[in-house]
């Protein structure tokens, strides 16, 4: 009959262990048809380190980092202790089945994990506790079991009543120690497992939370437990461990951590020379993964008023105040002017240091303590970049075309007679003197056609039938250049001057009559700023400010010369090397005017006989071109 029963059994290990081969098969199809089609996730990287994380809550950090659908359904409350480096994240979900017997259905992009598979019917063999007690010694080798187990077992096998308080039911644990007394044995399993193990009044030993004490032997268990050491200060609790002997790096994990109670805890564990000139007074809340001692001290001293200096290999902690802190660094600039550096520093870096701007070197003194100065420093180096020079081309096109017409007759009397005279191409513009017009009408006479009798010799007359046009076009092409962020200023222009006279008049029986003559300028200008902002993506913003002036005839004789002004203001956000074109800055004018005889100037075709008409035509239009040109 007991054979029978070792066969049956058998053969039903032998069928759940086939079922298991099949079904991990099966996830891992699917794991990989799904990451080259509609979870591409599943192919990210993981990195990181878990120290008795819950199962589900690895599942949940890994499905919203790779952007997965998981369901986590009815799986066992189970602690995670691993490191993964550069693992596929389907390499990951497969491993946690295998590990854990884990299942998943699938249902398109959705991943449901359950707890074993429900079809098989198979129970999975219950794997031994490596527990052996002789002779009042515990020997322990425990890889990945129930702590809940655990404590089971062991108060059957050795008599002594071990509990598990609720907080950590559901933990895993791992680790190995031989031959110590029962106390001992779990003092070492809860320290290689981030626990607590406690005795009350019955002797009873309880595993609840974090660590309150340090154990006296060391432990060897999973890669968790390696260099790895406990304390608690004043404030509240520490842990550093990962010690790497190359690098001296570390990991930290501390909640309330006494400042100075770690620095001298750690120096001493790392071989570094210290002295604490003073002790910090603070405490810290943090968890950080490989950091180095110096950066372990920056952050640690943040908190208080402290700082250090490296002096000869040996690290001088103190108050920041403290003469024996201070030094003094140059730093110099590679990319950027040290002009005004100053000014953009946020006051709270500068706290504690005295800056002084050294222009010949382009570089900046700066003393105080080390850790003060080594985070100026990481400021300085972030805007130490290279400033991108802008090279702008100008291209200002100013146009402008004219147009008048001048006809009529003029008569009139004078004492003083113009002599005959004028042009007649290619333009009629002609004054007769009395005597030309009389030869003129002696020939009519002659001929018989009319008499039109004579004029007086103080009589003139004058002829003009004239037409101009004009077209002037004025075309300026500057390039300027500048650095990001600072104006450029062009100023092309001309001056004009008039005489003024100041006349004084000194009283008396003969008044004397002084005249003062002075010069006064005139100007007229193009007046150009533009300063360009860069931005990331290399496009340009720019602020632009033109004034564009001319000079005009005088309204009134002697009178100094008109201005004619013409500005705007703009900014605008254009690619690099891309042009534009400002316009807009058109004038038009228009003007007729005419005089007469009254109601024959208004009669056609005889109305050229009797007045004198005039009509002006102008437009000018201003166009500028910008072309903006990054050049590091």
């Amino acid at each position: 009959m007991n054979k029978y029963w070792i066969i049956v059994i058998i053969c039903f290990l032998s069928i759940g262990a086939t079922a298991q081969s099949d079904k991990l098969d099966r996830i891992k199809q699917e794991l990989d048809s799904l990451a080259m089609g509609e979870a591409p996730g599943l192919n990210g990287n993981v990195n990181f380190s878990i120290v008795g994380a819950p199962l589900q809550d690895l599942l949940r950090g890994v499905a919203e980092t790779h952007n997965l659908n998981i369901n986590i359904g009815a799986i066992p409350n189970i602690n995670v202790t691993n490191n993964f480096n550069d693992v596929k994240a389907k390499d990951l979900l497969y491993f946690l089945c295998k590990e854990y017997d884990l299942n998943i259905e699938f249902v398109n992009s959705i991943m449901s994990f359950t707890y074993d598979d429900p079809n098989l019917g198979i129970a999975r063999p219950r794997k031994e506790l490596g527990l052996d007690y002789e002779n009042g010694l515990l020997t322990l080798d425990l890889q990945n079991d129930s702590l809940a187990r655990l404590a089971k077992e062991l108060t059957q096998l050795t008599g002594t009543n071990v509990i598990v308080g609720p907080a950590v039911q559901g933990f895993m644990v791992s680790g190995y120690v031989q031959d110590l007394p029962v106390k001992e044995a779990l003092e070492q399993i809860a320290f290689a497992n981030s626990l607590q193990l406690t005795v009350n009044d019955e002797n009873v030993l309880a595993f609840i939370g974090a660590p309150t004490t340090q154990p006296n032997q060391n432990v060897a268990g999973n890669n968790t437990g390696r260099n790895r050491r406990r304390s608690r200060g004043n404030g509240g609790g520490y842990e550093f461990s990962n010690i790497n002997p190359q690098t001296g790096r570390f990991d930290l994990n501390t909640q309330g951590g006494a400042v100075t109670d770690m620095i001298k805890d750690i120096s001493q564990r790392l071989n570094v020379s210290h002295v604490l000139l003073t002790e910090p007074q603070g405490f810290l809340n943090c968890y950080l993964k490989g950091i180095s001692y110096e950066e372990f001290l920056s952050l640690a001293l943040s908190t208080t008023n402290h700082g250090y200096l490296l002096d000869n290999g040996i690290y001088l902690i103190g108050e920041g105040q403290n003469a024996s802190m201070n030094q003094s660094k140059v730093y110099l600039f590679k990319n950027r002017s040290v002009e005004k550096i100053s000014e953009v520093i946020p006051q709270v870096i500068t706290n504690g240091l005295t800056i002084t701007e050294f222009n010949d070197l382009n570089a900046l003194i700066i003393t105080g303590s080390d850790l003060n100065i080594n985070r100026l420093v990481d400021f300085l180096d972030q805007i130490d970049q290279r400033v991108a020079n802008v090279l702008i081309e100008v291209i200002v096109a100013d146009i402008r075309k004219g147009h008048s017409i001048r006809t009529g007759i003029t008569a009139g009397l004078a004492d003083s007679v113009p002599a005959s005279g004028g042009s007649v191409f290619p333009g009629v513009d002609m004054t007769f003197s009395s005597a030309s017009v009389n030869r003129f009408l002696n020939n009519l006479d002659r001929k018989g056609v009319i008499n039109l009798g004579r004029v007086t010799p103080q009589f003139y007359a004058s002829v003009q039938a004239l037409e101009d046009n004009n077209q002037l076009e004025v075309k300026s092409t500057p390039k300027l250049s500048t650095l990001n962020g600072s104006e450029a200023n062009l100023k092309i222009g001309q001056s004009v001057y008039y005489l003024i006279e100041t006349q004084n008049v000194t009283g008396g029986v003969n008044p004397i009559v002084t005249r003062s003559p002075r010069y006064e300028k005139v100007e007229a200008n193009l007046d150009l700023k533009i300063t360009p902002f860069v931005s990331g993506n290399e496009d340009v913003t720019l602020t632009l400010e033109a004034e564009f002036s001319d000079f005009i005839d005088p309204t009134t004789e002697g009178a100094p010369p008109g201005n004619s002004t013409r500005q705007f203001l703009s900014k605008i956000r254009i690619k690099n090397e891309e042009m534009i074109v400002l316009g807009g800055l058109e004038e038009a004018r228009r003007s007729e005017s005419a005089s007469g005889f009254p109601i024959l100037s208004r009669i056609p075709v005889i109305k050229w006989l009797f007045s004198s008409r005039s009509k002006d035509k102008s437009d000018s239009k201003l166009l500028v071109f910008i072309k903006p040109t990054i050049v590091y």
